[in-house]
């Protein structure tokens, strides 16, 4: 009797340390502890860097649970659980504090993202020729993310990031013209860092897979909260054993051989469609990367 009573109450403070953490019990996302976004000491700080920097937070925690691969514990969210622990809003992650911070959170992995480069300004230029001068608006935004697996401290992949004018010339939001960030601009340029900072995310630590095989269909398990889309061609590769390096002991990673390629055809919110170009033996469960961009004629064929 005793011993079912100390089962009960084993069970029962477990399941409320996984509710206090946000973690669901029974499921087999990695928690992903979520530093805050910052921007590196060079960067001239102002009203529309820290609109940014506050607008990035939001959207990057929002982009990282729509990837449906993560339980998300955010910045804002760490007092209650690591109580006396201090990490400062300024200071970066490197592999002890990764690893301290993954402790503290029962999280595997930490992700800390810092704005490398943030420029608006409008450029001109003067033709002595014709007397005339042109007017152009300049707008850089740079980013770089860090992942951290928390059980060993190493950095598991460092990635760049560089929105430009010729990601967001088609947002209703931007003005060729105008050297003024707006909310809606300032809004749609964090959220679409942030969803690029996400799917890099989650494909590093989720690879997209092979969900079914159906003649030549294949389902791969990628929606539309990724940046997936009609057009894009995935190599497909099956994955044999581990490698580790005989000297350093170092995972390698798993040994792979190619075994089609495919092009997405339809994006649902789930999943995506796509429709073998090369089939060597494609079966579920086999990796799904993205190696180019077909043209959508193509992709219609």
């Amino acid at each position: 009797m005793k011993k079912t009573i100390s089962i009960f109450i084993y069970a029962l403070t477990a399941g409320l340390a996984f509710a206090q953490m946000g973690v669901p019990s029974g499921t087999n996302k990695a928690t992903l502890g979520v530093y805050g976004v910052n921007a590196i000491a060079g960067l001239k700080r102002g009203e529309a860097l820290e609109r940014v920097l506050q607008s990035m937070d939001s959207h990057l925690v929002s982009a990282l649970g729509q990837t449906r691969r993560f339980t998300v514990v955010a910045r804002s969210d760490w007092k209650s659980v690591m109580k006396e622990q201090d990490f400062s809003a300024s200071g970066n992650v490197d592999p002890a504090s990764a690893a301290k911070i993954g402790k503290a959170l029962g999280a595997k992995y930490v992700l800390e993202t810092t704005i490398t480069d943030f420029q608006d300004y409008i450029e001109t230029a003067r033709f002595e020729t014709i007397d005339k001068t042109a007017q152009k608006r300049i707008l850089r935004f740079g980013a770089v993310a860090k992942l951290y697996d928390s059980t060993s401290g190493a950095l598991v992949e460092s990635a760049e990031f560089t929105i430009t004018n010729s990601d967001i010339a088609d947002l209703p939001s931007y003005s060729q013209r105008s050297g003024n960030l707006n909310d809606a601009l300032i809004n749609d340029i964090s959220r679409l860092m942030a969803k690029k900072i996400a799917s890099r995310i989650a494909d590093i630590a989720y690879p997209a897979k092979v969900l079914s095989v159906i003649g030549n269909q294949i389902i791969i398990n990628m929606g539309d909260y990724s940046d997936i889309a009609v057009g894009d061609v995935y190599k497909i590769v099956a994955q044999g054993e581990a490698m580790v390096d005989p000297d350093t002991g170092e995972k390698l990673g798993n040994a792979e051989a190619d075994v089609g390629s495919a092009v997405i055809t339809e994006v649902l919110p789930k999943f995506s469609k796509a429709k073998l170009l090369e089939n060597f033996g494609v079966q579920k469960g086999a990796v799904a990367r993205k190696i180019q961009k077909e043209s959508s004629s193509a992709a219609s064929k």
